[in-house]
């Protein structure tokens, strides 16, 4: 085989190689643009006395009206002496749009404390959107015994 042919097919196997690698990209992006964007809600608890579970509710602005979006109360997991990691994936949301979160501990008793989580922007594309901050949030109403043994982190 010649210098010349050898370097023709070279060429072709180049081209064909790229070829390939813009429609694998082509692909990739087409699968993150048709995923829909949620916004992901992590909350950490140090103790769990009583807590029988969680609520989450969210809203369109700080002061107006908030939904619950769990179905079912999320069952506590922790206990006295050890809290637990829970994380909620918000999916029934708008892209671009800035939604406020509460997050709801119910007890046994049926008492409840309120907390305000950090309001969250929901991204125009899931792929390209950072992570928030952890953000330590404290209640909303007067809470009791362990009102201040939440932590929060949310993200998209």
């Amino acid at each position: 085989m010649s210098q010349r042919a050898a370097s023709s097919d070279s060429v072709r196997a180049l081209i064909l190689l790229g070829l390939l690698w813009l429609l694998l990209a082509a692909a990739v992006i087409m699968t993150q643009l048709a995923r829909v964007p949620d916004i992901e809600i992590s909350w950490v608890t140090k103790t769990e006395y009583q807590t029988a579970g969680f609520n989450l509710y969210r809203g369109t602005s700080p002061d107006g009206e908030f939904a619950q979006i769990n179905d079912r109360l999320i069952p506590s997991q922790g206990n006295p002496a050890t809290g637990a990691s829970y994380t909620y994936h918000d999916r029934a949301i708008e892209t671009g749009r800035t939604y406020y979160y509460r997050l709801e501990e119910v007890e046994y008793d049926n008492r409840r404390r309120l907390y305000d989580l950090p309001s969250l922007h929901a991204p125009l594309l899931p792929v390209w959107a950072p992570p928030m901050a952890v953000v330590g949030v404290g209640p909303t109403t007067s809470g009791g015994a362990g009102s201040d043994a939440l932590q929060f982190q949310s993200g998209v």
